[in-house]
């Protein structure tokens, strides 16, 4: 493991100018700053922060951040974790990367990458003891492939090659529940609108709700399933294309989906829960809106915050390396 000498010798500054970067001194410029922190994320040194910040700061100090806080998932998994640090007495600092203000920013790996990594320089710069990512939605995050001198969590998404702890939600164990239930009440023609094709989400779900209706000796007709938007008027598109003649269900891959759904139905002059099942997925509020209420699939939101807490919690107090772990928690079904 690399001392604090051999890193500052790499760096070519004094120890003390390498202690004054981590501890966020403002006597130093900020490019030597930046410079030993890309050395640190390269070379991996990793000191004492636990340590440290019980020195110099008895309660101690965990960085969020949140990828966006407009996000419907984000309240319910940053008020999970609050939960838990403040039985735990510890402190948060909260980081809105606001990614929405990129229209394009699930495509764009530049603006995310340099968005986390400058989120990562303000939290370090403030002595954090350790940093949750709260992801806007589940997907493999490339962006911690250095080590960082503190321990990383990442909440509602995954790590991609290094081992780093996780909490997400288990979306095939979720929408096996759903597709029990719908063949529970005798439909035999299942359709299925699904979410974005290269989505993780749409991925896990229609592998699992194909993979449930073949067990049961479903048919499962591809003609019946499509991939679109998530959001209401790609639901509605997508309920012209596969609500077809013998068609008495469909599995939406969220609400807003469900929501366009009966758009199309009510235009039809078809009832939604009588002419046809409308399920969908998140427990979204729009889905006690809409008349009649949708059964869904409540997303396990507080539950993650609070598990990806107590993960950070375990790697401060005990080895990091024995506390690698992940965890994917199932939703709530929810029938109306």
């Amino acid at each position: 493991m690399v001392t604090l000498k051999e890193l500052a010798d790499k760096c070519g500054v004094s120890t003390a100018t390498v202690s004054n970067a981590i501890n966020g001194k403002s006597n130093i410029s900020e490019a030597t700053r930046l410079r030993i922190l890309q050395m640190i994320e390269e070379t991996g040194y990793k000191p004492n922060f636990m340590a440290r910040n019980l020195r110099i700061n008895p309660k101690r100090t965990i960085g969020l951040i949140i990828e966006e806080l407009a996000a419907f998932s984000s309240t319910l998994i940053i008020e999970g974790i609050m939960r838990y640090f403040e039985v735990q007495k510890y402190e948060t600092i909260l980081y809105n990367m606001r990614v929405y203000s990129n229209s394009n920013w699930i495509n764009d790996e530049e603006f995310m990458q340099t968005g986390v990594s400058k989120a990562v320089g303000e939290l370090l710069s403030k002595q954090v003891s350790g940093i949750i990512h709260v992801a806007e939605h589940s997907r493999t995050l490339k962006y911690y492939n250095q080590s960082l001198p503190v321990p990383v969590v990442i909440s509602y998404a995954y790590p991609d090659e290094r081992k780093i702890p996780y909490v997400s939600i288990d979306d095939e164990t979720s929408t096996a529940k759903m597709a029990e239930y719908i063949l529970s009440k005798g439909h035999k023609k299942i359709a299925m609108i699904c979410g974005l094709k290269d989505n993780l989400h749409a991925q896990k779900r229609y592998n699992s709700f194909k993979r449930v209706l073949n067990e049961h000796n479903v048919p499962f007709d591809e003609n019946l399933c499509v991939f679109t938007g998530w959001n209401r008027d790609a639901g509605k598109e997508a309920a012209a294309k596969v609500l077809k003649d013998g068609v008495t269900a469909v599995f939406c891959h969220n609400d807003f989906i469900a929501a366009g759904v009966y758009d199309y139905l009510y235009e039809h002059n078809l009832q939604p829960g009588k002419d046809l099942l409308v399920t969908g997925f998140d427990d979204h509020i729009v889905s006690t809106y809409l008349h009649p209420q949708i059964t869904t699939m409540r997303l396990p939101l507080l539950e993650i915050g609070q598990k990806s807490a107590e993960l950070m919690d375990n790697l401060l107090k005990n080895n990091q390396e024995s506390c690698i772990e992940g965890f994917e928690i199932p939703c709530e079904l929810i029938k109306r």
